[in-house]
């Protein structure tokens, strides 16, 4: 429900910083998760490598969605192309700099 009335006002900045801290934690927590369940394909200890990178790749990009410019995204995205023999796109993906 929606605040109203002359309460709301100085609330609304709480509830915006609570909607970035929130959207922060998601793509945070998407692009490490991403990289978590794609280094034991890299390193060759994944007990199934084929769904491993399609969820990790799932992952970076849902955490690529929130937040484009997010360098560590790119980084870990650049890992799953690797992972799937896409290295020329790889190097274009760990190459890339956000907001230049």
């Amino acid at each position: 429900m929606p605040l109203k009335g002359p309460r709301a006002g100085p609330l609304l900045p709480v509830f915006a910083t609570v909607r970035f801290r929130s959207t922060l934690a998601t793509f945070l927590r998407l692009a490490f998760s991403a990289f978590m369940i794609i280094l034991p394909v890299l390193i060759a200890q994944s007990d199934d490598p084929i769904a491993a990178k399609r969820r990790a790749d799932e992952l970076v990009s849902r955490a690529l969605a929130i937040d484009p410019n997010y360098e560590y995204a790119h980084v870990v995205k650049a890992w799953v192309l690797t992972t799937q023999n896409r290295q020329e796109e790889a190097i274009v993906e760990a190459e890339t700099q956000p907001g230049s």
